[in-house]
């Protein structure tokens, strides 16, 4: 476990970076996508779209608001920082500003190389 903003790992120690579901939690997700860079040659990485309505999350967050969960002050931020990285051409944003470049662009239903 570490800070995905500091890795502590050397320059180029990996050949991947797989970081499915987690820069999408970062305020700025290139900058994570610049600190797996510096430590890997290719980043791997993945979030929910932001168009995704999933029937599991309607009942997670209808299940925490019948037991009164309060949103903490983290999670608005957050659900903005998913937004930024939430379809193709923010994601291709990001990976850009992030000084990464995409591979390939695409859902895996979709997937253009």
């Amino acid at each position: 476990m570490a800070d995905a903003l500091a890795l502590p790992f050397q320059r180029g120690a990996f050949d991947i970076v797989l970081a499915a579901f987690s820069l999408n939690h970062l305020d700025d997700p290139a900058a994570g996508v610049r600190e797996a860079g510096r430590v890997g040659n290719v980043l791997v990485a993945s979030t929910y779209a932001a168009d995704d309505n999933q029937p599991a999350r309607a009942a997670v967050d209808q299940a925490l608001s019948e037991v009164a969960w309060q949103r903490p002050p983290w999670y608005a931020p957050m659900k903005s920082a998913m937004a930024a990285w939430g379809t193709i051409d923010r994601a291709t944003e990001v990976i850009e500003r992030g000084g990464m470049r995409p591979a390939a662009r695409g859902a895996a239903r979709d997937h253009v190389s």
